[in-house]
């Protein structure tokens, strides 16, 4: 993908590296949500030499508000390049945040990619990266190795469709197909290939700019961008984390190993990498660990990163050191390239004390290691009297509807000014009925007793309940008119 950019001054300064954070022009909440949490204090750790955390947006016909956001949050780069919809909008904004970041800071070891409904623990993923790094060095005895760093899984790549084929979880040619190799098929595939997950991937700088300077890369991309429209294949798109394992595939070279090493939360690893529906938080709850560095909020409800933030202030502890677990056969990538490929076991961090345990933090589906802010009151206070009419069916909850209101989260809440909160009630509905009476504001609960779970709300469309999942453990009843 060819064309001019709007970028950053060029810094010489030596640095970790430059992480760019790909959104969209319409979509200010998460960047916002990330400035007051955990990107404060971001500006300062890159005048130390850390990190350059910048949102990348495609900014032609950009709107006034949006230049105002540029000239005043000193965070943003915009792309020369239109709004672009799902299917090639991302490919073409990492493609032109490879090329802003390699003119920007040439001297910045690692180039990153993240999306903007993540929370990232900035300093501890610069303590992260350094220690690999570090480790890597101990390997190769070479002072600058290079590395991919990230949720490594598995593709190739259809070269007729410009589409990703043949999905498999970490590294799953050496189980599943018993190949280590990457190769050029006759039915037009390439691969198989490691690729990192998008929601937070590194890349050391040279192997970024051996990808960017090859022609077959340049043309394979610009295939992909070209045909992304006309796609018809379902569920399937031209993903810009899978182009950029394709693209490593293919240009990454090196007189040393090349080293991918996995941080995702699979068996022998420390699981610094969290979302929802995966092996450690198998459903839409909010789980994280001391250990945990980043967290893809993929069904995008913003107010978890908050929730995260807060959590992770007192609970966060990193490791004195990454160890590595390399299998003593290699991959070989279409370049000839030599790849490591490593885990982390945890025994690091359960020296220091840091666990990899998860806790559920999420409201809504799950009451386990709740703190006491949110225990729901036992009782009215005997002199004031309740703020509103009980209805008939619900001090005695007969008539309920299955499903929840909404998405809520356990913690302190005021019934005097906010519209939702949730209380642990290891009881019965008719309990949860019973503690909404003493909260100004409730008007509606959702309880359920399997999680224990006692969501109250101000407003409730009892016509749009939501009943997939674990939401449809709930039951819903209007507590006053």
């Amino acid at each position: 993908m060819d064309g001019a950019m709007l970028c950053a001054a060029p810094d010489p300064s030596p640095r970790l590296g430059a992480l760019g954070i790909l959104s969209a022009a319409e979509q200010p909440k998460f960047r916002n949500i990330a400035r007051r949490t955990w990107m404060a204090g971001a500006a300062a750790r890159e005048a130390a030499g850390g990190l350059a955390v910048r949102f990348v947006i495609r900014g032609i016909g950009a709107s006034a508000e949006m230049h105002r956001e540029v000239r005043t949050a000193h965070d943003v780069i915009l792309l020369r390049a239109p709004s672009l919809n799902r299917r090639s909008g991302p490919l073409v904004s990492l493609i032109m945040w490879m090329e802003c970041a390699l003119e920007a800071w040439p001297n910045a070891g690692l180039i990153g990619k993240a999306d903007d409904d993540v929370w990232i623990h900035l300093t501890g993923v610069e303590l992260h990266l350094r220690l690999t790094l570090s480790a890597i060095s101990k390997r190769s005895e070479r002072r600058s190795p290079l590395m991919y760093w990230g949720v490594q899984e598995t593709y190739s790549w259809d070269v007729s469709s410009h589409l990703p084929w043949g999905f498999a979880y970490r590294y799953g040619w050496d189980q599943a197909f018993e190949r280590r190799q990457c190769m050029r098929e006759s039915s037009g595939r390439i691969g198989p290939f490691h690729f990192a997950k998008g929601p937070c991937f590194f890349i050391s700088t040279p192997l970024v700019r051996q990808m960017r300077r090859s022609s077959e890369v340049q043309r394979l991309s610009n295939a992909a961008i070209a045909a992304a429209d006309n796609i018809t294949r379902k569920g399937l798109l031209p993903y810009e984390d899978v182009f950029a394992g394709l693209g490593l595939a293919l240009a990454a070279h090196g007189p040393h190993d090349l080293y991918a090493v996995h941080v995702g939360d699979t068996e022998a690893s420390d699981g610094v990498f969290m979302e929802a529906h995966s092996r450690r938080v198998p459903t839409d709850y909010l789980g994280l660990a001391p250990s945990t560095l980043v967290h893809h909020e993929k069904y995008k409800h913003q107010h978890r990163i908050e929730t995260a933030h807060r959590w992770a202030s007192t609970h966060h502890c990193d490791p004195p050191r990454v160890d590595l677990s390399c299998p003593s056969y290699n991959y070989l990538g279409c370049s000839g390239a030599r790849w490591v490929r490593c885990t982390m076991p945890s025994h690091a961090y359960a020296e220091a004390g840091c666990s990899t345990n998860v806790t559920r933090l999420s409201g809504g589906f799950s009451a386990d290691d709740q703190p006491a802010s949110a225990s729901a009151p036992t009782a009215c206070s005997t002199t004031a009297t309740p703020p509103g009419p009980i209805t008939r069916d619900a001090a005695e909850p007969t008539t309920r509807l299955r499903g929840t209101c909404a998405v809520t989260e356990f913690g302190a809440s005021d019934c005097r000014v906010d519209s939702q909160g949730a209380w642990v009630v290891r009881g019965t509905l008719a309990d949860c009925v019973r503690h909404c009476t003493c909260c100004e504001r409730c008007r509606f609960v959702s309880f359920s007793k399997t999680n224990a779970d006692c969501s109250w709300f101000s407003e409730c469309d009892t016509l749009a309940l939501l009943t997939g999942d674990q939401a449809g453990r709930f039951h819903t009843v209007q507590v006053r008119p």
